[in-house]
């Protein structure tokens, strides 16, 4: 229904299974990036005229000998690059309060991480830190973050930059239109960052992380009346009844892409918070819902959603987009949740199985699926 595709579309064009609205979330997505860097594209600086994959960030505390008091950064063993982004070192002039240079008086790169599950120590005085103290620091809302590195994307691989002030000031700048500002629950079996202070589900995102995902939400609502003025123009008829009803208009279509983009935000969600790591190996940028916990990060990546790389918008859109155009567009499908142990009898034939956790179960009877019926998620 886009209108550059009705540009130029010819009457012989064939769209196998749900690929023409696969295409269209394409289209869609790309206009919500567009608009969507419009509005908050400024809080993404480049570096030297190279577009930004992420800000590597590590949390700090206050030093607890009153000697030093400096704004230790914490970061685990494998949080930043070996010989690159990890040349943390004594401040400037060998001042507690000053910034994180990149090399200390003898040249040599600063230990692999400053944080392991006994505690921490000091980069300006050595002074062992427990995690008792981090604890206290963090409830008591004196958890901080300071900018460690800028990864960019340049000709044969990636760019490690100093920490730029400009940049940290931006991202601090940010004032977020919304937040999810909803306690979790405090089960440190699954959910760990409670404990160093961060309760709420809000606190789990930087400003700037909050502000784009609020963006992007916003231009949902605003790219699904496009949908339907598009749609409208392209020869569909303007039938009120929605696609949760069985609507086929242009109403109901302009719902269907707002679903997929929706999913996209989900997806960028997965890539936008303060929980992801740094790949070391792969240099890209881990997600957090890899499993059902959320544990706590010493130090973290933050994502540019206008990049081409990990944790970009267009690749959200494209993943989702690229499960869609896969899927039969008829007929309509349908859901339910059942014990593993139930029969499948009586429900649509071939059915799809999912499962999570992954189980191995006897089932009751001999008409189950073969296994080439299941779904990658489980058998």
């Amino acid at each position: 229904m886009n209108p550059e595709y009705q540009a130029k579309h010819q009457p012989t064009d064939r769209f196998p299974r749900a690929k023409g609205l696969a295409e269209d979330v394409r289209f869609y997505g790309r206009w919500m990036r567009e608009e969507a860097f419009r509005r908050i594209g400024a809080f993404y600086p480049a570096v030297n005229g190279q577009t930004v994959i992420a800000w590597l960030w590590a949390r700090t505390v206050a030093c607890p000998n009153p000697a030093c008091r400096a704004e230790a950064p914490w970061c685990a063993p494998s949080g930043f690059p070996r010989r690159r982004a990890r040349r943390l070192t004594c401040p400037r002039g060998g001042e507690g309060r000053g910034g994180v240079p990149r090399e200390n008086r003898s040249g040599r790169p600063a230990p692999g991480g400053t944080v392991n599950r006994r505690g921490a120590r000091c980069l300006v005085c050595g002074t062992p830190i427990p995690l008792e103290h981090v604890r206290a620091e963090g409830r008591a809302g004196r958890m901080g973050a300071r900018l460690m590195a800028i990864v960019t994307e340049e000709r044969g691989g990636r760019g490690y930059h100093a920490p730029d002030p400009e940049h940290e000031a931006v991202a601090q700048s940010i004032l977020p239109t919304w937040k999810p500002d909803f306690e979790f629950a405090k089960n440190s079996r699954h959910m760990t960052p409670w404990v160093y202070g961060l309760e709420r589900f809000s606190d789990l995102f930087t400003p700037r992380q909050l502000l784009a995902l609020a963006t992007f939400s916003d231009l949902v609502a605003e790219a699904r009346e496009r949908v339907y003025q598009d749609a409208l123009e392209a020869g569909l008829p303007d039938d009120p009844t929605p696609l949760a009803e069985g609507g086929r208009g242009a109403r109901a279509y302009a719902e269907a892409v707002g679903v997929y983009l929706a999913l996209g935000v989900g997806k960028a969600a997965d890539y936008h918070a303060s929980l992801c790591i740094w790949h070391v190996s792969r240099e890209t940028i881990a997600h957090v819902f890899n499993r059902q916990a959320l544990p706590m990060t010493w130090d973290f990546a933050e994502a540019n959603p206008f990049s081409e790389s990990t944790g970009s918008w267009e690749g959200m859109v494209d993943w989702v987009a690229s499960a869609l155009e896969t899927l039969p567009a008829s007929p309509p499908g349908t859901a339910r949740q059942a014990n593993a142990l139930d029969s499948v009898n009586g429900v649509p034939s071939p059915p799809l199985i999912s499962t999570d956790p992954l189980t191995t179960t006897t089932c009751p009877t001999p008409t189950f699926p073969t296994s080439s019926m299941f779904g990658s998620a489980g058998t």
